[in-house]
């Protein structure tokens, strides 16, 4: 695996339809237990990047895909999926997946202009810590909301809640790991 100096770190063959070809291996690597806690365990002594939750990271990554379908596992069958901006609280995989397919279609019948980049990354809490979430960018609106998820013990998600004020979308810690 070659990694770059840098972030983003980019990963050879990545595939997305229409995203940056940025990390998307992190748990392909973990899964074959070559990333340690610094990052690849092959012998580069580079760090690598910070490990998130898997059910995030196939938040993200169906976002950036447009394909609601890579969710589908990670949910619980009595997901709640909430904006309170929007007064929207549905309850039910089901109608979670129904919702968030009429939504990629606006975005794919809107085109390069609505298209969804969704990092991964953190906000801070009341008490000084750093919680992970998904910092989603909408066409030309950077930062335009953050997902915060909260999970079962089996690590799939039982609560998404999207958020485009409190927290601020602006004020959040992106990792620039964009799953593909």
């Amino acid at each position: 695996m070659d990694w770059c100096d840098r972030p983003p770190w980019r990963c050879v063959g990545a595939e997305g339809k229409g995203v940056p070809r940025v990390v998307c291996e992190q748990s392909r690597l973990a899964s074959r237990g070559e990333l340690g806690d610094n990052g690849p365990v092959n012998g580069d002594a580079r760090e690598g990047p910070p490990r998130f939750e898997a059910s995030l990271e196939a938040l993200a990554r169906s976002w950036n895909r447009l394909d609601p379908e890579l969710l589908a596992p990670w949910l619980v069958e009595d997901v709640r999926y909430e904006s309170l901006e929007t007064e929207l609280c549905l309850t039910g995989r089901r109608m979670v997946l129904d919702h968030l397919r009429r939504k990629v279609r606006r975005i794919e019948e809107a085109g390069e202009a609505a298209r969804i980049r969704a990092q991964l990354g953190w906000v801070r809490t009341v008490g000084g810590g750093r919680r992970e979430c998904v910092i989603s960018s909408q066409g030309d609106v950077e930062r335009a909301a953050v997902f915060l998820v909260a999970l079962a013990a089996d690590g799939r998600i039982e609560r998404i809640e999207v958020c485009t004020s409190d927290p601020d979308p602006r004020l959040a810690d992106g990792s620039e790991i964009f799953p593909c």
